[in-house]
């Protein structure tokens, strides 16, 4: 299977492997992650988004009035 000159490297190889696998699989789990709140910008920005809406059904319905 493996060359005996190569065996040492193998096992170097595979005991490196094994214990960044193992590290990996014995941390503890984080929480879930939290979104980040919205802050002053995305308020104002919705506030504008939701006028434009509005001016947008005015002006369709003074189109359709005519």
């Amino acid at each position: 299977m493996i060359p005996t000159d190569e065996q040492t490297n193998y096992d170097t190889f595979r005991d490196c492997m094994s214990d960044a696998v193992i590290k990996i699989l014995t941390r503890p789990e984080k929480g879930p992650r939290r979104r980040a709140t919205k802050g002053k910008k995305a308020a104002v920005q919705e506030k504008a988004s939701d006028d434009e809406i509005g001016n947008d059904a005015e002006e369709l319905g003074e189109f359709i009035e005519v």
